[in-house]
């Protein structure tokens, strides 16, 4: 018997629905060992398909491929219909609004809620990202569309705005609350209008909106109790005959005795050489402050050069000896 493995979320919600609607003799199941053994990716939903008179089997996963292969073995002409009939335009339609919420929506979306549920370390930086791209095709994308037309492709619903309402559940279960959905409209009139149909108002029986969108869990700093330290007894003064010398400060590093370059300046140099031509302005500027009693110019060879057989090992070379002059250059 031919088989649909899903789990009651996300994309699989809708080729559950479908094998309900249309009463196919497909069972519908979570995922097992012989899953395990037969799809290695484990994702969710995936088909196993039996022809019971040949005995052949197709197994396919992705979850568009899944809609088409069943929209296909309905073969009536309201799956017809639902796929965008005759008219290529539509259909092609159909296509690009089930990928663009299988895509950019879901995985942003997805993105998200980890960091809420802790699948994820939260980062304010990319939470927000991933929650200023959901809104952003929302509101440039989806409703752009829906501000003239009452469906997502062609005048008539299709499975893309039957997809679509049932991938939506995943960001009302988290991002869109009561603000989020008095703020649009015009998105809403089009879900409310889609949830209704027949073959996913099963879906939405318990479906309620929240009052305010999830946060991601905070990291609370734990205060260590500040624990008392021993007094230190004052030590007796030495007598001024007894008393130790100071000792002289060091020089932090040696090259810090030479004292500032009041010719040649580093941070200009770098200015003349990074903002200009080389040759016609950054060298004739080098010559002309460069003063040898304070500094020197040398040239290095790399003794080993048979060994540089790869780009990123003159490249770590080169990093490790700038490093190395660092104490010379920050001066």
């Amino acid at each position: 018997m031919s088989v649909l493995y899903t789990l009651p979320y996300g994309r699989s919600i809708l080729p559950d629905a479908m094998i309900k609607y249309f009463n196919l003799d497909i069972s519908i199941s979570g995922p097992d060992e012989k899953f395990a053994k037969i799809f290695p990716q484990k994702r969710l939903p995936t088909y196993i398909d039996v022809d019971e008179k040949t005995g052949d089997v197709y197994t396919l996963t992705e979850t568009l491929a899944i809609i088409q292969y069943l929209m296909g073995k309905v073969g009536t002409e309201e799956a017809h219909a639902l796929m965008g009939g005759d008219c290529l335009k539509t259909r092609c339609s159909v296509t690009r609004w089930l990928s663009i919420w299988n895509t950019d929506l879901a995985y942003s979306c997805a993105n998200a809620v980890k960091q809420i549920k802790g699948m994820l370390p939260y980062n304010k930086k990319t939470f927000e990202a991933e929650k200023e791209a959901v809104e952003h095709i929302i509101v440039n994308v989806v409703e752009a569309r829906l501000k003239n037309f009452t469906y997502l492709a062609g005048e008539d619903i299709t499975i893309a705005d039957l997809y679509a309402a049932c991938l939506a559940t995943f960001p009302f279960s988290f991002l869109f609350d009561k603000k989020w959905v008095s703020n649009h409209p015009v998105f809403m009139r089009w879900f409310n209008t889609v949830k209704v149909h027949p073959m996913i108002a099963d879906v939405f029986k318990n479906f309620a909106i929240l009052d305010a969108p999830l946060a991601p869990p905070q990291k609370k700093k734990e205060q260590k109790p500040k624990q008392e330290q021993p007094k230190k007894e004052a030590k007796a003064e030495k007598p001024a005959e007894e008393a130790e010398p100071a000792p002289e400060k060091k020089a932090k590093h040696p090259l810090e005795a030479l004292g500032k370059s009041s010719k040649f300046v580093l941070d200009e140099w770098k200015r003349q050489y990074s903002n200009n031509d080389t040759r016609p302005v950054a060298l004739p500027w080098f010559f002309e402050h460069y003063d040898p009693s304070e500094w020197s110019i040398w040239r290095v060879d790399y003794k080993y050069n048979d060994e540089l057989t790869m780009t990123f090992m003159s490249n770590n070379l080169v990093g490790g000896f700038f490093n190395r002059l660092s104490g010379s250059i920050n001066l």
